[in-house]
């Protein structure tokens, strides 16, 4: 049996918590919206499409600036092709990576996105 101190809690995400106490009543907890944490696809897929576009040939440069440029085959080289660890290749490997990025990000993106869905259905089944 409910007693005097039991409450009612209403928690409206989008404007924050309201909690009214309601004598004589059991505590109840009322959702009206519930907030996913999605990815923007076309964005998160660009953002590393940048990263690794950038990031290839800067850390090649680095590697030329203290070991100086080579033509013998890296791993990096089988999986890009024309990537050398030279000027004109890290430009190479640089389009490479920016594709792999773009391409791994949106469908890491639409993974995500695709399983945050499936659980806040199964925590709905749940309720």
């Amino acid at each position: 049996m409910a007693s005097t101190s039991d409450v009612i809690l209403r928690v409206d995400l989008a404007g924050g918590p309201n909690l009214s106490a309601i004598p004589g009543m059991l505590l109840a907890l009322q959702i009206t919206k519930e907030r996913v944490m999605r990815l923007d696809i076309k964005a998160f897929a660009l953002a590393c499409a940048i990263v690794g576009g950038l990031g290839l040939p800067v850390l090649t440069w680095w590697i030329i600036a203290f070991e100086g440029p080579s033509t013998a085959p890296t791993w990096l080289s089988h999986i890009y092709r024309g990537y050398t660890l030279t000027w004109t290749g890290s430009f190479i490997g640089g389009v490479w990576a920016f594709f792999d990025g773009l391409i791994g990000g949106a469908i890491f993106a639409w993974l995500y996105d695709l399983m945050e869905a499936r659980t806040i259905g199964q925590h709905r089944m749940a309720a």
